[in-house]
């Protein structure tokens, strides 16, 4: 098997907010999630890419039973010869996917440690 040419040189959290609403009455509610993505450059052949991912609102909380947003970001490289439009499909579509892999696992636990089952995020499309 041939390693990637795209490649995952570090990432981190910036940051997890958590809100619960003790106030919720149980009943079935629709998932809500949302996510903003950053593309920064750093030079020729590496790139920061940060990922905020939320579930519910923050402003909807009184309609909720809690609210979430856990921002992770990592830095990618690549050859610096690469195809630009392979690069942004790159960027803007698997960069996010792994990324949110980490996040993934983030919301299960905490969700689980708040009193809640452990929600189990679906796996998010980012190139539509």
């Amino acid at each position: 098997m041939k390693e990637s040419f795209f490649k995952l040189k570090s990432q981190f959290t910036e940051e997890i907010i958590f809100k619960k609403n003790n106030n919720f009455k149980d009943k079935k509610i629709k998932l809500e999630f949302s996510h903003r993505l950053e593309i920064k450059n750093i030079d020729e052949t590496s790139s920061n890419i940060k990922l905020t991912f939320n579930i519910f609102s923050e402003k909807k909380l009184l309609d909720s039973p809690f609210f979430i947003s856990i921002t992770q970001s990592g830095v990618f490289e690549y050859p610096k010869d690469i195809d630009k439009k392979m690069l942004k499909g790159l960027l803007n579509v698997s960069a996010p996917a792994v990324l949110l892999s980490y996040i993934r696992g983030m919301i299960s636990q905490v969700t689980a440690f708040s009193g809640y089952p452990a929600l189990i995020i679906p796996l998010i499309n980012f190139s539509e």
